[in-house]
């Protein structure tokens, strides 16, 4: 759907080709694959801006929801952390502040996951919230239902490569690890800023 788009149990929306918004949000993903916390800020702030014109759109729900999640897995306290094992083990998001902001991403997430159920960035989104909640079950049959919507999703074959290693399966780990690999190789042409990082 390029021009009308299903809101389920409510109708229909245009969604025409908003120029202005799509290159916002394309700069607000390419800040958030910088994995610094002041891209994480930016990215954020871009997000927002976004809602701000359209509280119903799902790429920016669901890149806030991301946004909001690495805030508090990986700059909220000190040492910044670069895996979900180090903030799990730091108890960052286990803070009041790291719990309020998982709380509000994981509301964006099932947000971006209601408005577009296919869609594995919302549903990958929303498996980050969860298992940063250690909740991974639920997160994993997230990434998975997002893995059969998209094979090739770098992104999610590395945040379940994350869970494989801190549910102890090092070699399924390693194994998503080297798919998310090849699956970058083929995505770097069009993906050069988010997967250079």
């Amino acid at each position: 759907p390029r021009f009308v788009g299903t809101i389920p149990k409510r109708g229909y929306r245009l969604i025409a080709a908003d120029a202005e918004a799509e290159a916002l949000l394309r700069r607000a993903d390419e800040f958030y694959f910088q994995f610094t916390l002041a891209d994480n800020e930016a990215a954020i702030a871009l997000y927002e801006h976004a809602l701000a014109r359209d509280a119903d759109n799902a790429v920016a729900l669901a890149g806030l929801a991301g946004g909001l999640t690495q805030r508090a897995i990986r700059w909220l306290g000190t040492p910044p952390r670069t895996t979900l094992k180090q903030a799990l083990d730091s108890g960052a998001p286990d803070t009041p502040e790291g719990a309020d902001a998982l709380a509000r991403a994981r509301a964006l997430a099932e947000r971006a996951v209601f408005l577009r159920p296919r869609d594995a960035a919302a549903l990958k989104a929303l498996g980050l919230t969860l298992a940063a909640r250690r909740r991974f079950p639920e997160a994993r049959a997230a990434y998975e239902k997002a893995l059969k919507l998209d094979p090739a999703h770098w992104g999610v074959l590395i945040n379940l490569a994350d869970l494989d290693g801190i549910e102890g399966d090092a070699v399924r780990s390693l194994s998503r690890l080297e798919e998310a690999f090849y699956a970058m190789s083929r995505s770097y042409a069009s993906q050069a800023v988010m997967i250079r990082p």
